[in-house]
């Protein structure tokens, strides 16, 4: 699995305490409904929150807060955790991550069927793997921010329906992202996009990493490139080159 978030050293890290909210309480939005567990710490005395798991959780277009009152303290939302909203089936429409959230965590929203788009901040540093793996009515353009410095293995995998924008010019990787992990876009095949990897601090493709991804037509591969690694482009029928 993924660190949280590499900048924080797990030895400053203190847990202050548990405790399960109201989903809305971490959202703007109004109308939600369910409940959400969380984990309280503290890192060189400011106050974070990670969410760690959710019950009966139902909202359309989720819209995350940044920070958030607990008990008279103000805690950073930055993190969804490990499995928290996984086979969740009352998330509908496009969440919308705020800029504090820097983890999306394994399977985080994994199997979330209902789900169509996903909008990032730039923040955004991780996504875990298998974190939006077999969303299939995500059918939305998703542009990944240019804070992105890990895409886990299997993290879009199966997403048949989504499209892909990366950063500001839409095609681009940019210099922050170090890791595209095994089977990461697997059978993602409505990708269309001529995607731009020349900039990307990326030394390996991962196994299978853009196998079935049949609409995509042409591929700049990283810079800094060493080993592209077995089947990484399998059944790619649209692929007309990789060019580095």
């Amino acid at each position: 699995s993924l660190l949280m978030n590499t900048s924080i050293n797990s030895t400053d890290k203190k847990l202050e305490f548990t405790g399960r909210l109201l989903f809305e309480r971490v959202l703007t939005n109004e109308s939600a409904s369910g409940f959400i567990e969380y984990e309280a710490f503290v890192v060189n005395n400011k106050k974070y929150l990670r969410i760690t798991n959710s019950f009966d959780a139902f909202c359309e277009n989720p819209n995350f807060v940044e920070k958030l009152t607990i008990s008279d303290e103000e805690y950073e939302l930055i993190a969804i955790g490990s499995h928290a909203f996984d086979n969740n089936t009352g998330i509908t429409g496009t969440i919308t991550f705020s800029s504090s959230i820097n983890t999306i965590g394994d399977y985080a929203f994994n199997n979330c069927a209902n789900l169509n788009g996903i909008k990032f901040k730039n923040g955004c540093k991780t996504i875990g793997d298998y974190a939006f793996s077999n969303c299939s009515l995500l059918n939305q353009s998703i542009e990944l921010p240019e804070s992105l410095k890990t895409i886990g293995d299997y993290a879009f995998s199966n997403d048949t329906k989504m499209n892909l924008l990366i950063g500001p010019n839409y095609g681009t990787f940019t210099n922050n992202l170090t890791y595209i992990g095994d089977y990461a876009f697997y059978n993602c095949n409505s990708i269309s996009a001529e995607l731009d990897l020349s900039k990307a601090n990326v030394e390996y493709l991962g196994t299978y990493a853009f196998s079935k991804c049949s609409s995509i037509p042409i591929l700049i591969l990283p810079y800094k490139l060493k080993q592209i690694k077995p089947h990484t482009f399998d059944q790619c029928t649209s692929l007309d080159g990789a060019i580095n």
